[in-house]
């Protein structure tokens, strides 16, 4: 019978011993093999044999003889036997394994196949994937460290019924959590004699100028794009209304733009600065500053149209500026593109959008029913939350004096704290067998723990500067982008029809409003009232209770 535990309870106990619910019996042994002590490698004194599927990658040519796994096979002393699933259709993979039964030990690197609500069907309701507290108690001592340094986590990561089903992916990527960037041409703005705008209206005058000027000198005064971006879920925040929409109201580039501020939830979807920022976004786009296509065109058309022989783009939106350029290929192109700080708006607003939850993915790794030996596979994942395995699996490191070495004791890293490892290869996505590309344990240090050397400074390097620099100073330390929220099943049943109406009627009419095909100040009253229709109200009534049971 399954002990019930609170998450509250369990936050509140999290200490030591972090855990105290979960079904998984993890004492003595009734398998023919002798763990080691806790802690030490390998794992098990005799080779044991586990069944793993993984999403195929295109750029891992073959799991089971790849030099990472070679590695951690002579480490753990666990053989791993691969099945994958094909790249574009990994989650319906799973889903016929699932229904199947014929399903493996272990689903790992699922964490955009599985997520939380799939993990508690067929976790809670099904009982396929086990319950991980008691075996991450005993056997992951790794993944106990983490939970103790983030204790946070602990709730994000624990089910309603007090257990959790899978272990997460950590990147704790400093310039992620602050994505929301704008770039601009700044040899246009040099050629217009103007400086970095620093507001609203600067930025409109920036745009006037790249619009009426002939920026890139070819004579034609007419082909310049002042501003362009891609529509929603394409790229990497690239929908170009998130960043200017944050001088007026915080944007997180969601449908729903859910805010937390003094353990409130809230949309800015009904809000009079949302309303300021929709003006605002339409007055651009009505004297033509806006590239029209931006609300409908791809990720690879804005990449092709930052490209184009002339230069045509001024300022797009991006999580980085490599995302539309090669800095190898074009390193002059790629050089003339700048990042924006966040702009103050008409009443002082000055703000960057902060997500301090996108480090911690669930679902990297699930053990299920089938496994007879839950315990050698929670050490063998455990295995992954280290340093040492970190550099090998991931694309910044791969088999040691080849890939990467160890970083001396008087190297510094990006963050200015004493480095852990230099790389010695050029990080790239062509095909390799020497790691699996990307990795489990992507922790903040180690991240930043790449050597830094003046001669080679990277993306990773530039986007760190240029987070420190230019967006963290206007962090709003009383608002917070809504953390990720757990739901019942009859909670996610009753929303299920109304999010995606509000997501569908929130993006029409935004894109609407800016285009002028809707009047805004007449019909604004209308909009409020069909979101409440839609059901917006009870959206946040659910999402209210759900924060107020997590945190």
């Amino acid at each position: 019978m399954k002990r019930k535990v609170s998450v509250l309870i369990m936050l509140s106990l999290l200490s030591v011993t972090l855990f105290a619910g979960g079904q998984q019996d993890s004492g003595e042994n009734s398998v023919p093999y002798e763990l080691t002590p806790n802690g030490t490698y390998p794992v098990v004194t005799e080779k044991v044999e586990l069944t793993v599927f993984t999403p195929a990658e295109d750029a891992v040519i073959d799991f089971a003889t790849n030099d990472f796994t070679t590695w951690l096979e002579e480490k753990t002393n666990v053989h791993i036997i691969f099945e994958t699933g094909p790249v574009d259709a990994v989650k319906e993979k799973i889903t016929l394994l699932l229904a199947s039964g014929d399903y493996p030990d272990i689903f790992m690197r699922s964490y955009l196949d599985i997520n939380p609500a799939m993990e508690a069907r067929f976790g809670i309701e099904e009982e396929i994937f086990i319950p991980l507290n008691d075996l991450i108690r005993d056997h992951a001592p790794n993944f106990n460290k983490i939970l103790e340094e983030n204790p946070k986590l602990l709730g994000s990561i624990t089910h309603l019924d007090g257990n959790i089903y899978s272990l997460p992916r950590v990147n704790d990527c400093y310039h992620c959590s602050m994505p929301i960037k704008m770039w601009v041409n700044k040899t246009w703005i040099d050629k217009a004699g103007l400086d970095m705008p620093e507001t609203t209206e600067d930025f409109y005058e920036m745009l006037t100028a790249f619009k009426d000027m002939d920026m890139n000198g070819n004579g034609d005064t007419a082909d310049e794009i002042p501003l362009a971006g891609a529509r929603e879920r394409e790229g990497w925040y690239e929908t170009l209304d998130s960043f200017l929409m944050s001088p007026f109201i915080q944007d997180n580039g969601d449908r729903i733009r859910l805010l937390e501020s003094n353990g409130e939830i809230s949309s800015i979807v009904n809000t009079a600065e949302y309303k300021e920022g929709l003006k605002y976004l339409a007055r651009l786009f009505d004297e033509d500053l806006i590239y029209a296509p931006s609300f409908t065109q791809k990720h690879d058309q804005l990449r092709q149209l930052a490209n184009y022989p002339d230069i045509l783009v001024g300022a797009f939106q991006a999580g980085h500026n490599q995302m539309l350029f090669n800095a190898t290929a074009d390193p002059e192109r790629y050089g003339q593109y700048v990042a924006l700080p966040p702009l103050k708006g008409p009443d002082g607003t000055r703000q960057t959008a902060y997500f301090p939850y996108n480090a911690y993915r669930t679902g990297q790794f699930l053990i299920t029913d089938k496994c007879e030996d839950p315990e050698v596979a929670m050490r063998w994942i455990d295995s992954f939350y280290t340093v040492d395995a970190a550099i090998r699996e991931s694309e910044r490191g791969g088999v040691e004096g080849v890939h990467f070495r160890w970083a001396e004791p008087d190297e510094v890293g990006i963050n200015g704290k004493p480095a852990i490892y230099k790389s010695l290869v050029k990080q790239s996505i062509e095909p390799r067998n020497f790691n699996w590309l990307n990795g489990t344990f992507y922790s903040r240090d180690f991240r930043l723990g790449k050597v830094k050397d003046p001669n080679e400074y990277g993306y990773e390097e530039f986007l760190y500067d240029t987070t420190k620099d230019l967006y963290s100073p206007y962090i709003n330390p009383e608002v917070r982008i809504a953390p990720p929220l757990k739901l019942t099943t009859e909670e996610a049943d009753q929303l299920s029809t109304i999010k995606v109406e509000l997501q569908n009627y929130i993006e029409s009419s935004k894109t609407k409003f800016i285009m002028g095909e809707d009047d805004i100040e007449k019909n604004w009253d209308k909009y409020i009232s069909d979101l409440e229709n839609i059901g917006l109200g009870s959206y946040l009534e659910v999402m209210q209770t759900a924060y107020n049971r997590q945190f």
